[in-house]
């Protein structure tokens, strides 16, 4: 059973940011959700600048019952995709999120403060739901497949109660 949830910061974050999330999403989990200490970007780039989601999972601690979830704002990818905005290993208690691409203008528009929060919270809340053990969700559920911002935006910040019910959590 999971009991935490630790954000590290892989390569430089906002700390405010950081504490911003934490608290979006100890308001959202029944987990307690704290921040790791920091760890750098390893020499796992891939073409154009990019890093490879699969390279960052394997430098973050796992033990079987705290979530370790990675924060970069480096631009990530996996192989047959162009990007990614997270990864994680399912049910391994690993994953990453990218702010890459939730941050920057690459749909056409750079968002405000309180939008990129929202953005954020949803991919973290997904791939912590993949880390945990959830797969893709068709429901209205975090856990719904999101190729792009546009879908990003539309998708609920929430669990659905039969992704609830897998996870042991209470309606």
């Amino acid at each position: 059973m999971w009991r935490s949830l630790t954000l590290v910061p892989v390569g430089a974050v906002d700390k405010d940011f950081v504490q911003g999330l934490i608290r979006e999403l100890s308001s959202r989990v029944p987990l307690r959700v704290e921040v790791g200490s920091c760890v750098s970007l390893v020499e796992c780039q891939a073409a154009g600048g990019q890093y490879l989601a699969r390279s960052l999972l394997e430098i973050l601690p796992s033990n079987g019952e705290e979530v370790t979830l990675g924060l970069t704002e480096a631009d990530l990818c996996t192989p047959g995709r162009l990007y990614v905005f997270g990864q994680a290993a399912v049910g391994k208690g690993v994953g990453v999120v990218s702010l890459y691409r939730l941050l920057y203008a690459h749909h056409g528009w750079s968002p405000e403060k309180g939008l990129l929060m929202e953005r954020v919270v949803k991919v973290a809340l997904h791939e912590a739901g993949h880390a945990m053990g959830l797969l893709h969700c068709d429901w209205a559920c975090v856990m719904r497949l999101c190729t792009s911002v546009y879908q990003i935006d539309g998708a609920p910040t929430w669990f659905c109660s039969s992704c609830k019910t897998k996870l042991g959590w209470p309606e």
